[in-house]
């Protein structure tokens, strides 16, 4: 889940929430807005995401975190996103596996239970000559 929106639409009671396009409220031209005429309240898309703490256009960050699920060097992806520094990658990556790690923190289920085995089987693989995995 990307984010909870469900904040975003408490905005306003007296309308409905909308996306729509507004070049000079934010960097990549969305945001909530309001449809009541009265109210017109408006916030930033990325409010209630965790694209909300980024200073990178939401295309870059979509796509870096496209890329670091498929585990390509920084190098590459500061290159490919055109990204200066690549502290700015190194940086996405970290917080990436922080979200994932409290998600997982968050959802974890206890295995086995009542009439329930759990066999747990432990094995040890080293590195032999010529770098070829083994069992030792």
């Amino acid at each position: 889940m990307l984010g909870d929106f469900s904040g975003v639409s408490s905005v306003c009671v007296e309308g409905s929430v909308r996306l729509v396009e507004d070049n000079s409220y934010s960097k990549n031209g969305l945001m909530w807005r309001c449809s009541n005429r009265k109210c017109n309240k408006q916030t930033s898309n990325r409010e209630g995401s965790w694209f909300a703490s980024t200073h990178l256009l939401l295309e870059q960050a979509q796509k870096l975190t496209y890329y670091w699920v498929f585990e390509l060097p920084g190098d590459v992806i500061s290159r490919e996103l055109s990204i200066g520094g690549e502290h700015t990658v190194v940086d996405w990556k970290t917080f990436t596996r922080q979200v994932c790690l409290s998600v997982l923190e968050a959802s974890i289920e206890q295995i086995g239970g009542l009439g329930k085995f759990v066999e747990i089987d432990e094995s040890k693989l080293g590195k032999k000559k010529y770098y070829k995995g083994r069992r030792v």
